[in-house]
C-alpha cells in the first residue's frame, strides 16, 4: 500500500517538478502552479502502473537500482509516449522527434525517485543472508 501512495500521491508531483526545472522560463509562475492539475490528470494512472511494475520487481526480489533503472527506462517509455499522441493530435509530431530524449526524462526521473523511495530495506537484508 505505501508502494502505490508513493507512485501516485508524489509521482505526479515530481513529474510538475522535473517538467518546471528542465523547461523553467522566467516569468510563468503562474502558468506553472497551474500543471500540477494536469500532471495529477495525466500522471496518475501511468504512475500506478509504475508502482505495479515495481512490486513485481521487489516479488522478484531484484536489487534496489536494477528497480529504479527499470522503472525509469519504463517511466521514460509512458511519457514519450504521451507526449507523442498529444503532439500528434495538435499536428506537432516533427517537434516531438527533436525533443524525445528531454520528453522522456519526464517520466524517467520521477519514476526512478519514487521506485528507490518504495525500496523495502527488510528484503535487501533477506538478499544479503541467503547469499552467505
Amino acid at each position: 500500500m505505501r508502494r502505490v501512495l508513493i507512485f501516485v500521491l508524489l509521482g505526479p508531483v515530481l513529474l510538475w517538478l522535473a517538467f518546471g526545472l528542465l523547461v523553467f522560463k522566467p516569468g510563468d509562475l503562474a502558468y506553472y502552479g497551474q500543471m500540477v492539475i494536469v500532471f495529477y490528470v495525466a500522471g496518475a494512472i501511468p504512475m500506478l502502473a509504475l508502482a505495479g511494475v515495481d512490486e513485481l520487481l521487489t516479488r522478484r526480489q531484484a536489487h534496489r537500482i536494477v528497480k529504479a533503472v527499470a522503472c525509469a527506462v519504463i517511466g521514460c517509455a509512458f511519457a514519450a509516449g504521451v507526449f507523442y499522441l498529444l503532439a500528434r493530435d495538435f499536428r506537432a509530431h516533427w517537434e516531438f522527434f527533436e525533443d524525445i530524449a528531454l520528453l522522456g526524462l519526464f517520466g524517467g526521473i520521477p519514476a526512478a525517485v519514487c521506485s528507490w523511495l518504495s525500496g523495502n530495506n527488510k528484503t535487501a537484508g533477506l538478499n544479503e543472508e541467503k547469499r552467505s
